[in-house]
């Protein structure tokens, strides 16, 4: 069940409009869990560091490099607001 007062996302993929919010979450998911997939580097952030370090140190970190020359932008995600027809 869904709180009364939570923003639902609705995707259109490949011309299929998309309600179902677990179904939402798994096309996401899919889409960034896989998006390092080829790159084989694992790495980990400590819990207890800061914003500003974790961002520093991964900044220049190789798959975001990676990313960043190899990986095209296939998807694009856009929100707006829309409201439910009375």
């Amino acid at each position: 069940m869904y709180a009364s007062n939570c923003t639902y996302i609705t995707l259109v993929n490949s011309g299929d409009v998309i309600v179902d919010q677990m179904s939402v979450c798994d096309i996401f998911n899919e889409y960034y869990v896989n998006i390092t997939h080829s790159i084989g580097t694992i790495d980990s952030v400590n819990p207890d560091s800061k914003l500003e370090d974790v961002i520093t140190k991964h900044s220049c970190h190789q798959s975001v490099k990676y990313i960043k020359e190899h990986i095209p932008a296939k998807r694009s995600f856009d929100f707006c607001r829309v409201q439910k027809r009375r």
